[in-house]
């Protein structure tokens, strides 16, 4: 599903998140790995945590926990990334000196 589509099917997704209910960063604190964190999305309604990231529904518990009961959105969903296009830096090799240019 492209991003467009996602977006026209759930068009009161939380604009702040995308859809996903936070985002995943990492944290280090000095030598060693890194620790995944996840910064929950607050919404921009007056934080009411009840409120769907997907759908915009009052579906979560009033600690924003799914999965949701309109949508069933549980987390594991949102906007989807473009897929990454590296075509300029890494050419055909049909382009690249085959003779085929």
């Amino acid at each position: 599903m492209t991003p467009a589509e996602w977006k026209a099917k759930w068009p009161r997704h939380c604009t702040l998140c995308g859809g996903w209910g936070g985002k995943t960063f990492y944290q280090s604190h000095g030598p060693g790995p890194s620790e995944q964190m996840f910064d929950l999305c607050v919404h921009d309604q007056d934080e009411d945590f009840s409120l769907c990231h997907r759908c915009g529904e009052n579906g979560l518990t009033e600690d924003g926990e799914g999965p949701c009961k309109s949508c069933g959105w549980d987390f594991d969903d949102g906007i989807p990334e473009e897929p990454y296009d590296d075509s300029d830096i890494h050419p055909s090799a049909g382009a690249a000196g085959t003779g085929d240019a």
